[in-house]
């Protein structure tokens, strides 16, 4: 569901987009960033970490992405 927030302060908009969506990827970041109602957060004087005064419109996300291979962890002292 497609909803706008008021940033915390401290807050980043990938740290929003984690709370929203419960995960982070590059097509998530695009999405939220490239919205027409979110072009303050791409003007050039627009701060990295957000006050409270700052709203970002989260749109519907598009389908769960499939999952990337992930390398299993190698222990060296085993």
């Amino acid at each position: 569901m497609a909803v706008l927030k008021r940033a915390q302060k401290g807050d980043t908009v990938e740290l929003m987009i984690m709370k929203h969506y419960g995960r982070q990827s590059d097509e998530l970041l695009r999405l939220v960033m490239t919205h027409e109602r979110n072009k303050h957060l791409c003007a050039p004087d627009a701060p990295f970490v957000l006050d409270s005064s700052v709203l970002v419109y989260f749109p519907d996300a598009p389908n769960q992405e499939a999952p990337r291979f992930v390398t299993p962890a190698i222990s060296l002292w085993s």
